[in-house]
């Protein structure tokens, strides 16, 4: 296939630019190309690669060998990712010899392409060769092109490479249109997320449990740091002013520090870590961090403990994904993402201070508030997935064809 002249131009300039010897480097040719079809992934922004991961897990469920290389950016400080099974390698620079050692010796049979910005030269080499070329999760507000140089229809001949974009929105997918892409190759698919894990729990267990509890309503104080404890007592007092039977399942690691806490305070405890079963009352539930799939499940509303103090927290998917309501601090750092996703779309509540959570308790506990925020926090997380299932359909179609020639 001919080259767009404006591409065309675009690699004259870039020859120049530099010497095209002192523009080469490493292209893996060093490991040997597997046998079959293969896939090569190219993370422009790194902070796609625990999607991507997800990715790999899914199409390595379906039984078949995966032969993948990954690339990312070649100005990527750091050490490279080491993902099981998988050849991670610097992309070549964006000049025409380095990429065409890259191309010959990996010889891929499908491009996906995750965020921005986009690479001429490497694209431009690459839509020479008979491979599929996907484009994902480019954002309205990424980088197109990369590097300051610029052309009349760069931008055009860099997206004419892909045979298929997915993007997160319509204002998206509107971007590309006005940078010259055909609308027939673009789908507004959703964010590309890494799938929320549904975490395991015992089924015996859990139906014992809704057996002692009965209608008994529950929150839930997930993976509380020490520091946090007291808050939480507290809350749990101030919630229990209306709903005199409500319990607290309190899952610490460290439950040694937290019984001596909530005995100072005259509630009633049954400690799962000792054997103990919750009774009639039974005002608090304590156990370890060891069975969260099991606890969000029986909790209508969570607190997920550190977003006080600045601790590890756990995912908030995990527990959006199995139907309960959110609570949290305001520091979030280590999973802020999915908790501004959850809290703009009201699947979450953020509480400012420790002394405001129980009123929130207290207020979200009504059936019909935890009801709405948990059907609001599942379509979150169920929303990275179906682009998950749009992404892994493309590439699994174009590596059996591959397997056929």
């Amino acid at each position: 296939m001919a080259q767009p002249r404006t591409l065309s131009s675009f690699l004259a300039l870039r020859r120049g630019a530099t010497d095209a010897d002192r523009a080469a480097q490493s292209d893996g040719r060093d490991t040997s190309r597997p046998k079959g079809p293969l896939l090569w992934a190219h993370c422009a922004e790194p902070d796609r690669l625990g999607a991507l991961s997800d990715l790999v897990d899914r199409l390595r469920a379906e039984g078949d060998r995966l032969n993948m290389v990954l690339t990312l950016p070649p100005d990527l400080a750091g050490e490279l990712p080491v993902i099981d099974g998988l050849s991670v390698l610097h992309a070549p620079v964006d000049h025409a010899r380095a990429v065409r050692g890259f191309l010959d010796h990996w010889k891929p049979d499908v491009l996906l392409w995750l965020g921005g910005p986009l690479r001429s030269v490497l694209l431009g080499e690459a839509r020479k060769m008979a491979m599929v070329r996907i484009l994902a999760a480019l954002d309205e507000d990424a980088p197109l092109l990369e590097g300051r140089l610029w052309l009349p229809g760069l931008a055009r001949s860099a997206l004419d490479s892909f045979d298929a974009a997915l993007v997160t929105d319509a204002a998206s997918g509107a971007r590309l249109r006005r940078a010259g892409m055909s609308e027939g190759r673009i789908t507004v698919a959703g964010p590309f997320e890494p799938g929320s894990a549904v975490l395991p729990y015992i089924e015996r267990d859990h139906r014992e449990l809704v057996a002692l509890l009965g209608p008994r309503p529950a929150w839930h104080a997930a993976n509380v740091p020490t520091a946090e404890l007291p808050a939480v007592i507290r809350a749990h007092q101030i919630a229990s002013r209306r709903s005199h039977r409500l319990l607290l399942i309190l899952s610490t690691p460290d439950p040694d520090a937290a019984e001596p806490l909530i005995a100072a305070e005259g509630l009633s405890c049954a400690n799962r870590i000792a054997g103990a079963d919750p009774d009639a009352g039974t005002e608090v539930l304590l156990t370890d961090t060891a069975e969260p799939g099991l606890w969000y499940r029986l909790a209508a509303l969570s607190y997920l403990g550190g977003t006080f103090t600045g601790a590890p927290c756990s995912d908030p998917f995990e527990a959006a994904a199995l139907g309960s309501g959110l609570l949290h601090g305001i520091r979030t750092a280590n999973h802020e993402a999915h908790f501004d996703r959850l809290t703009a779309a009201g699947g979450s509540r953020n509480i400012s201070h420790p002394d405001d959570l129980g009123n929130a308790v207290e207020t979200l506990l009504a059936p019909d508030k935890t009801a709405a925020m948990a059907h609001a926090a599942w379509e979150v997380t169920s929303a990275g997935a179906e682009t998950s299932n749009q992404v892994v359909a493309l590439i699994r179609s174009a590596l059996d064809r591959a397997e056929e020639r």
